[in-house]
Parts: C-alpha cells; structure tokens; sequence
C-alpha cells in the first residue's frame, strides 16, 4: 500500500466506517466482519486476522472468510496456519482461491535444491492450473505465467525452455493483462522480458522490438510516477497521517479453536 496514495487510504478509511456501522446494527451477520478483515488486511494484519475469526466463528461455511485468513496467514509466512486454513476451506468449497492458495504455499517452500524447487514449481503451476478451472481469476492468470515454464527446466539461463511452455506463460500473461485492462505496470514489463527472450532466439525480429518497447514504455510510467510524487512533496510542507487503528470490537477468537471445531 503506498503511504503517499491519500485517495486509496481514504477509500479504505470509509469503507472500514461502513463494515462498522455494519456490525453495530448487526453483530451477528458474519459478512461485514470478512469485509472488515479484507479492509485491514494492508494496515492491520492483527485485526484483520480477528475479523476473519469472529466472521467464522458465527459461520463456519464461510468460504470468503477461510480464503482471506489463508491468504493473510500466507503473506506473513505463517506457512503451516496457511495450510490448515486452506484445508478448512477445502471443506466448505470449491474456489480458486483454495488453489491460488496451495500454489503460493509451494512458492514460498521452495525447497533447498534445483530438483526440489523444480518439483515445487511445477506443482505450483499444475495448482493454478485447477484454479483456472474452476474460474478465470487473475491471480491465476499472472501465477501460472510465472511458474509453468520455470518450473520446467531451472538449469538453463534461458527463460523459454519449451516452446509450449513458453507458449502458455505468455498466453496466460495475455489474458491476465486483458482482465486486469493493462493496469499492472510490473506485468507489462514481464511481458515486454517475455517477448524479448523469445525474440532474442530469431534475433532483431518484431517482437523482440515489442518487447523492448513495452519496457521502455513501463520504466518511463514509473519515472514518470516518482517524480510527480517528489514534487508534491516539495509543494507540501507537511502531509496529513491517516490514523487506522481501530479499537478491537471485541475478544480475539483462538485460530487454533476454530480449526478445531471445524
């Protein structure tokens, strides 16, 4: 989350207000407690993790809340509550995020050898693969980009080391840019690194001049972003502080105890 982005803070300061008007009219309704936690995830991973909890603990068939405190455990490297939460949710649906969610835990496991960590990512990718199965989702898309073919052959220095490999991370990379309307600039520019590798073995072609063109223009955005932001703060003498620490609306539920009944 970027500190200097006051629009984006301030979205998320109201929509916190919301989830808490919310819960004071009903206390009970699991759903504005997830939407709490989803709120918090960024400022106040803590509170976020009570949200979650207390949205499970008045309904455990929440597939949302499981999903969400999955991901939060996972962020934080809390690896083996992870993997507990994302079994809990295997129990109540089946939604991408439980695979989204077991190819990042293999990601973040990779291993201590070449063999071991080729086996994790190819075992990633064939996670994001069931994940797209179920639905279309981003995550996905950008994962499984990523992992299918590095995690085909790790000993050479070169990225594409099959063609169909190759093939179905630039396409899934496509596709994710396509959902994503182009917004990711870090994308594009894996993108433009993609097409380069796979340019540079029919040398100066098209799209190797795509590729360094979409670089280019990447890098230039990026420029471009940080001095707009260095001059703000040449104009502003002091910035306004957000305060987003909320007083927790009530006793932190036990993760363990969860699991546990579940």
């Amino acid at each position: 989350l970027p500190r200097r982005d006051k629009e984006l803070k301030n979205t998320l300061v109201q929509s916190m207000q919301y989830f808490l008007k919310a819960i004071d009219l009903d206390e009970a309704d699991p759903r504005p407690w997830c939407g709490l936690g989803c709120a918090l995830c960024s400022t106040d991973p803590l509170l976020a993790q009570h949200a979650f909890c207390r949205s499970l603990q008045l309904d455990k068939s929440s597939a949302h809340a499981w999903a969400n405190l999955g991901l939060l455990y996972a962020e934080f490297t809390r690896l083996d509550s992870s993997e507990e939460t994302i079994d809990a949710l295997t129990q109540v649906a089946d939604t991408p995020i439980m695979w989204i969610g077991r190819a990042l835990l293999l990601e973040k496991t990779l291993g201590n050898d070449d063999s071991e960590m080729e086996d994790n990512l190819r075992r990633a990718a064939d996670a994001y693969r069931a994940a797209l199965q179920v639905a279309r989702h981003p995550a996905a898309l950008l994962g499984l980009s990523c992992t299918s073919c590095r995690g085909h052959n790790l000993q050479s220095s070169h990225y594409f080391d099959s063609d169909d490999f190759g093939k179905e991370s630039q396409i899934n990379l496509s596709l994710y840019l396509d959902v994503t309307s182009g917004s990711d600039i870090g994308a594009n520019i894996l993108g433009g690194v993609m097409m380069i590798n796979a340019g540079d073995q029919l040398l100066q072609n098209e799209e190797y001049k795509l590729g360094c063109d979409i670089i280019r223009a990447g890098t230039d955005d990026i420029v471009q972003s940080c001095k707009r932001e260095e001059q703000k703060t040449k104009e502003c003498s002091t910035t306004d502080t957000l305060d987003y620490q909320t007083q927790s609306p009530g006793i932190f539920i036990e993760y363990n105890s969860l699991i546990k009944e579940t």
